[in-house]
């Protein structure tokens, strides 16, 4: 739950009062559209294979898929 104040919470962009909270609400969809896209790419260029042995470094991830190297580490950090 994301707290509001000290006297409202809020979830999945509802108020406990029953109200709804629009921006609450809009951020959850454009958030979640990120993170459906960071999954994505993680998928695409097959990250989990690359740490399937351990930790790895942004560089060599990117050396072997052929991608940007700093790219791949905001990638990695989200």
């Amino acid at each position: 739950m994301n707290e509001i104040s000290s006297s409202t919470t809020v979830t999945h962009g509802v108020l406990f009062d029953g109200k709804r909270d629009y921006s609450v609400a809009m951020f959850n969809m454009i958030a979640g559209h990120a993170v459906a896209q960071v999954v994505r790419c993680a998928a695409w260029f097959s990250l989990a294979d690359h740490l399937a042995e351990g930790p790895a470094a942004a560089e060599t991830i990117a050396r072997a898929e052929g991608l940007d190297a700093a790219a791949t580490f905001r990638l990695m950090r989200a």
